[in-house]
């Protein structure tokens, strides 16, 4: 949910911009910053596509894996913006919209040995 959301807005307003569900063409960026220190990439060129929980639930399923725990978190290792504050070595939104929107998501997974099951 976190990549649909329109994180350039300059109100408090959770408000979707890009598609949750995934789609045949790529979100392209043009990005030349880094995700850690001050320096500049020279490809600066990212395309990503969106992949919402049931497409990425229904593939590991597909691939023969039992889904053992689904987790949502209200928390980031990483700065998005949305106004997020840091807290306790994490990433969270504010206060007042922190229970608003799931920021990432925990799946475990199993292959069952038994080679008959499926």
């Amino acid at each position: 949910m976190l990549w649909a959301l329109d994180y350039e807005r300059e109100d408090d307003l959770l408000v979707t911009s890009e598609p949750y569900s995934e789609t045949i063409q790529p979100a392209t960026w043009d990005v030349p910053e880094t995700h850690s220190g001050s320096g500049t990439v020279e490809n600066s060129i990212t395309h990503e596509w969106n992949h919402g929980l049931g497409e990425v639930m229904n593939a590991l399923v597909g691939a023969g894996l039992q889904i053992d725990l689904v987790e949502e978190h209200r928390f980031l290792e990483w700065e998005v913006s949305l106004g997020m504050v840091h807290r306790k070595g994490r990433y969270e939104m504010p206060p007042g919209r922190r229970d608003h929107v799931p920021l990432m998501y925990s799946i475990s997974a199993t292959r069952s040995t038994d080679v008959g099951s499926r």
